[in-house]
């Protein structure tokens, strides 16, 4: 799995500072602390957004811009599957989101999909659905369809 390994450093921001974090294991750490400040306002936040949104994606990055190759793969499989609405939420612009991945998975989160109220999981898992034609199914999606002249196109996402 590349997921955060690929990403040699996150720029976090400390005020006015800024700092370089070069190991995935310094990010966690911080990340657990951030969450640990205010572990039940950011448990209800998180939680109110994947209960009040049909999908929500946690990445590195952002969709225009992912910052990893798993970030990349979810965003390319769910632009061709047009599934919206979305919200996405960069995990490294938000570490406390991270450290709440972090605890509830107890798993070195990377870019993880919920949908409809529950995790569905993380880059391998969605890619296993995908690969095996699955994926619109445990989504519970249906997959937006339009003239059939425009069929040659990729779909275009307004995410």
């Amino acid at each position: 799995m590349i997921g955060l390994y690929s990403v040699t450093r996150a720029i976090l921001k400390f005020g006015t500072q800024s700092r370089s974090l070069f190991t995935l294991q310094e990010f966690s750490n911080y990340a657990l602390a951030e969450y640990k400040k205010d572990s039940k306002g950011v448990d209800r936040v998180i939680e109110c957004l994947i209960k009040n949104n049909k999908f929500v994606l946690f990445l590195e990055g952002t969709v225009d811009r992912p910052a990893s190759l798993c970030a990349m793969n979810i965003v390319k499989m769910l632009t061709i599957l047009q599934v919206l609405p979305l919200v996405t939420i960069d995990i490294l612009a938000e570490p406390a989101c991270y450290g709440y991945l972090n605890t509830k998975l107890n798993d070195t989160p990377t870019s993880i999909l919920a949908a409809n109220g529950k995790i569905i999981g993380n880059h391998d898992e969605i890619l296993e659905y995908f690969k095996n034609g699955k994926l619109l199914q445990v989504l519970k999606h249906q997959r937006i369809v339009g003239p059939s002249h425009l069929d040659k196109y990729l779909p275009i996402s307004n995410i």
